[in-house]
């Protein structure tokens, strides 16, 4: 993640990443200046969980909040609905339960209990470790 924060964020970005690497379970939520290929300065927000393996961190898995929509087929979850996947594509784009609904034109309560479904079949206990571990599954498209 340094390797694109601006140059003024270097320090505050390793401090974000061990904070995220020893922080809680379920992550945080930061802020940055980032410089794309072109030099461009801009502002994004990222969320980070740290992934575990036991009783040890491994590493830690940053997503953009907002993501380009791509159409890239996923490979099914044994325990997941197909509206469950839906929804876990969407959460892997960093949609809210709001905008998820909006999306699937569904209740923001009936989106919740889909997550709800997701976070359980993965054994996750947040949105971004559930799409962390589908990552790691090859369910979600990169």
């Amino acid at each position: 993640m340094t390797s694109v924060l601006a140059p003024e964020e270097g320090r505050r970005g390793r401090e974000l990443f061990v904070r995220n690497l020893m922080g809680p379970p379920e992550g945080s939520d930061n802020r940055g200046v980032f410089v794309g290929p072109d030099g461009e300065r801009f502002t994004m927000e990222v969320s980070g969980v740290p992934l575990s393996r036991g009783d040890q961190v491994i590493g830690v898995f940053g997503q953009v909040k907002e993501v380009e929509k791509d159409e890239v087929p996923l490979t099914p979850h044994p325990s997941l609905t197909p509206r469950q996947t839906e929804v876990l594509r969407l959460l892997e784009r960093g949609h809210s339960t709001d905008q998820i609904a909006a999306e699937l034109y569904l209740s923001t309560e009936t989106v919740r209990n889909h997550i709800r479904g997701v976070l359980r079949a993965l054994g996750a206990h947040s949105r971004l470790e559930a799409v962390a571990v589908a990552h790691e599954r090859h369910l979600v498209a990169t």
